[in-house]
């Protein structure tokens, strides 16, 4: 069973450590800001629901639960997740990308991101891509859930929550100490995110364990 935990979570261990050496690279070269990685985690969930409306199979999507039983996504859930996804997609431009960045260096790295001209942003998306196809296919587990919340879902609103609260009480007080630009400030500002992250599914690893204890 153990053996069994480990395969499972090994494609969500190994992207995520690519994502962080990244990551890592781009705040040595000033590439960085909370709307990258709120925006990068936003597209991780899209990217999974069009992925999984794809390439999931059907009696993969059944075979194992994780928190919940789920099923093969259902074209009116798949729809509400767009739906869902348009409306954070609209609140995370708008208040991270430009209202908290404007005038400020954050901003040119902010439109580099949403146009696709920031390369560790675009290939973190081709990472996350190949992850999830490898995953959909292969893997006869599908990703953890809560009811309607996956594990990405789950991390995009504590993301939402968390950059707010780094942005108009540490960042904009301080801006030039966590400017792109500067590395201990960049870490410090991009660090939670990815520990919130990892907690995140070591926990959806954790229910998938009390399932295949069950079953």
């Amino acid at each position: 069973m153990l053996f069994k935990l480990k395969l499972s979570f090994q494609p969500d261990l190994w992207e995520s450590l690519a994502l962080t050496v990244l990551t890592l690279f781009a705040i040595l070269n000033g590439q960085t800001t909370v709307f990258y990685v709120i925006y990068l985690f936003w597209w991780h969930e899209l990217i999974r629901v069009l992925i999984d409306r794809v390439f999931r199979r059907p009696a993969a999507a059944a075979a194992v639960p994780d928190c919940q039983p789920e099923s093969r996504p259902k074209p009116s859930r798949t729809a509400g997740s767009l739906i869902l996804l348009a409306i954070y997609f609209v609140f995370i431009v708008v208040i991270f990308g430009f209202m908290s960045a404007w005038n400020t260096p954050a901003f040119p790295v902010n439109m580099q991101v949403l146009f696709f001209r920031n390369m560790f942003f675009n290939a973190a998306l081709v990472l996350t891509i190949a992850r999830q196809v490898a995953a959909s296919w292969f893997q006869p587990t599908p990703q953890g859930t809560i009811n309607v919340f996956t594990a990405n879902i789950i991390i995009l609103h504590i993301s939402i929550i968390l950059g707010g609260v780094l942005l108009f009480f540490v960042v904009n007080k301080f801006p030039a100490v966590f400017s792109p630009d500067n590395f201990r400030g960049s870490v410090i500002i991009i660090l939670p995110f990815f520990l919130m992250r990892i907690v995140v599914y070591a926990w959806v690893l954790k229910c998938r364990g009390a399932n295949s204890i069950r079953q």
